[in-house]
């Protein structure tokens, strides 16, 4: 292996490492946008961003058990994949609004 890169004039060398160069940086984007994906939602243009029950407990600053019984009335849509709930970030916004204009009425 030594012998081969020795053997290559400097250009080629030099296109050689700036082609695992290119791969590395690809590598190095897609971990970072999965590393994203995963903390800030997952984002799709045709649904927008989908939320964890850990999420929208954090944004509501409140544990996980009132999530689950706002689900159970149907205040707040969710998807259920296996034992755990996503959320649509629209269902989200709906369900603030709702609560927002109940807490305006009374």
């Amino acid at each position: 292996m030594e012998r081969r890169l020795l053997d290559l004039d400097h250009l080629r060398l030099f296109e050689t490492f700036k082609k695992y160069l290119q791969r590395f940086e690809t590598i190095i984007e897609s971990q970072e946008k999965r590393w994203i994906a995963i903390h800030k939602g997952v984002a799709n243009p045709s649904f927008g961003r989908l939320f964890h029950i850990q999420d929208i407990a954090k944004l509501l600053d409140v544990t996980e058990n009132p999530i689950y019984r706002y689900i159970k009335r149907g205040e707040l849509a969710s998807i259920k994949i296996g034992n755990r709930h996503v959320f649509y970030e629209d269902d989200v916004k709906d369900f603030l609004d709702n609560n927002y204009k109940k807490a305006r009425r009374s």
